[in-house]
């Protein structure tokens, strides 16, 4: 009885020792099951590198795809112009929209809600509706970006505005082929075959984006969504609902103009002019590339 269970001890070493044992650690309870259900997760939050739903993944060339199957590649430029045209005689664009945030180092994506209006001549009103506090707005020579929680507004001039220039299909009309290299991707997924991805580069070595994609209906050249490339390291995504396009609107100069309140800290980007007056006056310090200014302190310093 005495060797039978040193037999069985020895046995058991053996197989806790084994690197078969290691998988069976996945199916251990915590110590503290109740303290890890009560943890609460983190508000608008969705970690990666799990795609967001609905996302197609678009790593397809379409001239690729066309050569291997010995078809004529879609023409990217004849695409783009299709765009443009469709909303050449738009006056106003407005949807509803989610955009998603990623830090692709952290692999983490910020989700939020808004409702967008477009109008012609870069004018454009990009409000949250989710507690976010985030209004931006563009009057065509200025784009205002405040955050009502902080209190505090981000100014660019519009050629300097990566949301600005992404949205240039509508609000802009000019041949948008004279600033980007455009190409065509498609999707993998079959769920996403009735889109295709219009890829642009901008021509400016100093543009405030790497990249823009438009993600187009296939039917109607309607774009559904954009992203916003920033580099290796960001990427904004937009995805539009109820969108509806408005042909003979007249502008309200009051949606498109944006009022601060008193005591805002103002931030100045690439010396851009604050597009409204603020109260009380503030002093303001010119600096090559941005400039801080507070109507709090009237000191303005470098960010």
């Amino acid at each position: 009885m005495q060797h039978s269970s040193v037999r069985l001890a020895l046995a058991l070493s053996l197989l806790v020792a084994s690197p078969f044992a290691i998988p069976f650690a996945a199916f251990a309870r915590p110590h503290h099951p109740q303290r890890a259900a009560q943890t609460p997760p983190r508000a608008n939050v969705a970690p990666g590198p799990t795609p967001v739903v609905d996302e197609p993944v678009w790593t397809n060339s379409a001239a690729a795809d066309a050569a291997d199957a010995g078809v004529a590649a879609p023409d990217a430029d004849a695409i783009l112009r299709a765009v443009q045209r469709r909303y050449a005689g738009v006056v106003e664009f407005e949807a509803d929209f989610e955009r998603f945030d990623t830090d692709l180092a952290q692999q983490v994506t910020t989700v939020s809600r808004g409702h967008v209006q477009l109008g012609a001549r870069a004018r454009m009103r990009w409000e949250s509706t989710d507690g976010s506090q985030t209004i931006t707005v563009s009057d065509g020579n200025a784009v205002t970006e405040h955050q009502r929680s902080l209190n505090r507004a981000y100014v660019s001039p519009v050629r300097r505005s990566a949301l600005a220039m992404a949205v240039a299909f509508v609000t802009e009309s000019r041949d948008l082929r004279a600033d980007f290299t455009a190409s065509v991707l498609v999707s993998p997924m079959p769920q996403f075959r009735d889109r295709r991805m219009l890829s642009l580069e901008p021509r400016e070595p100093n543009a405030p984006f790497t990249r823009l994609l438009l993600s187009l209906d296939t039917q109607s050249d309607d774009v559904v969504g954009l992203a916003i490339v920033h580099g290796p390291q960001r990427r904004e995504r937009y995805r539009f609902d109820a969108r509806q396009l408005r042909k003979s609107a007249t502008l309200s100069p009051a949606r498109y103009s944006l009022s601060l309140p008193p005591g805002t800290t103002v931030i100045q980007r690439f010396s851009a002019p604050i597009a409204t007056p603020i109260t009380p006056p503030i002093t303001t310090h010119t600096s090559p590339q941005s400039v801080r200014t507070s109507s709090r302190t009237g000191r303005g310093r470098s960010p």
